[in-house]
């Protein structure tokens, strides 16, 4: 993570323990922040291991595009 980063906000997010305006920012960060968007894909992937196993190429990309477009929707 860089100076930019704010740990405790991605933890936070993670265990879904943000306010509103906490959220908007972490998710404003997480849109030109590739380091933190990909710590929240091992996140996720760690703990549902076993969706991550069945998918194919396609759909890791159709998921992270989808991710992508629901951080800007939020934003």
């Amino acid at each position: 993570m860089s100076e930019q980063c704010n740990r405790d906000l991605l933890l936070g997010y993670l265990s879904e323990d943000l306010d509103l305006e906490e959220q908007l920012e972490f998710l404003l960060h997480v849109d030109s922040c590739n380091r933190c968007r990909r710590e929240i894909y091992d996140a996720r992937k760690a703990q549902h291991p076993h969706f991550y196993k069945a998918l194919t190429r396609k759909g890791k990309k159709r998921i992270a595009a989808d991710m992508d477009d629901e951080i800007f929707e939020v934003a």
